[in-house]
């Protein structure tokens, strides 16, 4: 027997399945990330604790490159991580309807 929330859950894959594979939403959550990531990057070469990355910063240090990674960061994290989401709720999506089926066959005999 499936519990309560597996059964919500299964009516709100079977609906929303489709809608989850869109690839709008994870870029602005991967753009959180990436920003997240480049904050990190800024403050630890502003913090001063690595001085040899600092003097070669200072003479190699290209922002045009540097805001360019930091998008190109927040599309990988924000695509991958939808990505995998789906996947993971696509896999137990499935794994409850054998359950279910199962379940059913074995009340039916």
């Amino acid at each position: 027997m499936l519990t309560n929330e597996e059964e919500k859950f299964l009516q709100y894959w079977r609906i929303n399945r489709e809608k989850e594979q869109r690839i709008i939403k994870p870029i602005f959550i991967g753009a959180s990330f990436g920003l997240l990531i480049g904050i990190a990057i800024l403050a630890s070469l502003l913090s001063g604790w690595n001085k040899r990355a600092i003097m070669i910063a200072n003479t190699e240090f290209n922002p045009v490159i540097f805001i360019s990674s930091i998008i190109m960061i927040a599309f990988f994290i924000g695509i991958f991580y939808k990505k995998f989401r789906w996947d993971k709720n696509e896999q137990y999506y499935k794994e409850l309807l054998h359950r279910k089926n199962r379940l059913n066959d074995h009340a039916a005999n």
